[in-house]
């Protein structure tokens, strides 16, 4: 006669790595705040943001893309983040975009 398989109880422990209710509420409303930012840009530094942030690109790659010299996109690249800084009404998310390590998933 065969013993029936048990497992034991530690193997089925197993940490529970998603976020508690108030860690996605916060990324929500985190979230919510830079994409409000985001959208308040003039189009043009809205622009260089995607290119930068989201497609990842170069100040060189965004300057052949856009038509413009690498300095017009580093004063742009300025510009945005002096406007987007104010549009969160001074809170820091320096984590989030321009560059930083830490991006919210949009």
């Amino acid at each position: 006669m065969t013993k029936p398989i048990t497992c034991a109880r530690s193997m089925l422990d197993l940490p529970d790595h998603r976020p508690t209710l108030g860690q996605a509420l916060a990324q929500t409303e985190l979230r919510n705040t830079v994409v409000h930012a985001i959208s308040k840009l003039r189009h043009k530094l809205r622009a260089l943001v995607v290119l930068c942030e989201v497609h990842s690109l170069t100040s060189a790659e965004i300057a052949r893309h856009l038509g413009l010299t690498v300095a017009a996109v580093k004063g742009r690249t300025f510009h945005a983040k002096r406007q987007y800084y104010s549009n969160v009404g001074g809170r820091s998310h320096r984590a989030v975009v321009f560059g930083f390590p830490t991006k919210v998933e949009f």
